[in-house]
Protein backbone atom coordinates (compact mmCIF):
# COMPACT_ATOMS: atom_id res chain seq x y z
CA UNK A 1 0.00 0.00 0.00
CA UNK A 2 2.58 2.51 0.63
CA UNK A 3 3.47 2.21 -3.20
CA UNK A 4 0.29 4.20 -3.92
CA UNK A 5 1.48 7.30 -1.82
CA UNK A 6 5.11 7.01 -3.57
CA UNK A 7 2.66 7.70 -6.83
CA UNK A 8 0.59 10.24 -5.70
CA UNK A 9 4.11 12.21 -4.20
CA UNK A 10 5.29 11.48 -7.54
CA UNK A 11 2.44 12.49 -9.52
CA UNK A 12 1.69 15.62 -7.83
CA UNK A 13 5.36 16.48 -7.90
CA UNK A 14 5.28 16.18 -11.28
CA UNK A 15 2.06 17.84 -11.85
CA UNK A 16 3.70 21.22 -10.01
CA UNK A 17 6.51 20.89 -12.08
CA UNK A 18 4.55 21.28 -15.05
CA UNK A 19 2.76 23.90 -13.55
CA UNK A 20 5.63 26.14 -12.42
CA UNK A 21 7.59 25.59 -15.45
CA UNK A 22 4.34 27.17 -17.48
CA UNK A 23 4.14 29.70 -15.78
CA UNK A 24 7.99 30.41 -16.15
CA UNK A 25 8.04 30.19 -19.66
CA UNK A 26 5.21 32.77 -20.22
CA UNK A 27 7.34 35.16 -17.87
CA UNK A 28 10.40 34.64 -20.23
CA UNK A 29 8.30 34.92 -23.01
CA UNK A 30 7.16 38.70 -22.53
CA UNK A 31 11.23 39.04 -21.44
CA UNK A 32 12.54 38.23 -24.34
CA UNK A 33 9.63 40.35 -26.26
CA UNK A 34 11.60 43.28 -24.06
CA UNK A 35 14.91 42.58 -25.07
CA UNK A 36 13.69 41.71 -28.49
CA UNK A 37 12.63 45.46 -28.99
CA UNK A 38 15.85 47.28 -27.51
CA UNK A 39 18.15 44.99 -29.60
CA UNK A 40 16.57 45.62 -33.00
CA UNK A 41 16.95 49.70 -31.85
CA UNK A 42 20.64 48.88 -30.97
CA UNK A 43 21.37 46.77 -34.51
CA UNK A 44 19.41 49.82 -35.83
CA UNK A 45 21.65 52.53 -34.39
CA UNK A 46 25.06 50.32 -35.41
CA UNK A 47 23.57 50.04 -38.92
CA UNK A 48 22.96 54.15 -39.57
CA UNK A 49 25.96 55.31 -37.05
CA UNK A 50 27.58 57.09 -39.49
CA UNK A 51 24.39 58.90 -39.80
CA UNK A 52 24.07 59.23 -36.93
CA UNK A 53 27.16 60.78 -35.92
CA UNK A 54 27.22 63.56 -38.68
CA UNK A 55 23.80 64.58 -37.67
CA UNK A 56 24.87 64.76 -33.68
CA UNK A 57 21.43 62.48 -32.98
CA UNK A 58 24.16 60.33 -29.96
CA UNK A 59 22.36 62.02 -27.33
CA UNK A 60 18.56 61.69 -28.64
CA UNK A 61 19.45 58.00 -29.57
CA UNK A 62 20.90 57.24 -26.42
CA UNK A 63 17.62 58.83 -24.47
CA UNK A 64 16.27 56.17 -26.42
CA UNK A 65 17.52 53.38 -26.05
CA UNK A 66 17.66 54.17 -22.34
CA UNK A 67 13.97 54.31 -22.36
CA UNK A 68 13.64 51.08 -23.67
CA UNK A 69 16.44 49.44 -21.22
CA UNK A 70 14.89 51.22 -18.37
CA UNK A 71 10.91 49.79 -19.14
CA UNK A 72 12.94 46.40 -19.59
CA UNK A 73 14.71 46.11 -16.22
CA UNK A 74 11.09 47.51 -14.35
CA UNK A 75 9.54 44.37 -16.25
CA UNK A 76 12.30 42.70 -15.46
CA UNK A 77 12.05 43.82 -11.42
CA UNK A 78 8.17 43.84 -11.06
CA UNK A 79 7.18 40.66 -12.34
CA UNK A 80 10.35 38.22 -12.85
CA UNK A 81 11.99 39.01 -9.07
CA UNK A 82 8.86 39.47 -6.98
Amino acid sequence: MSFLAGFVVIGFIGWAGLYFSKGISFWEGKMMQKTDRRVKMVNEIFNNIKVIKMNGWESLFKKRIDKVRKSELLYLKNHLMS
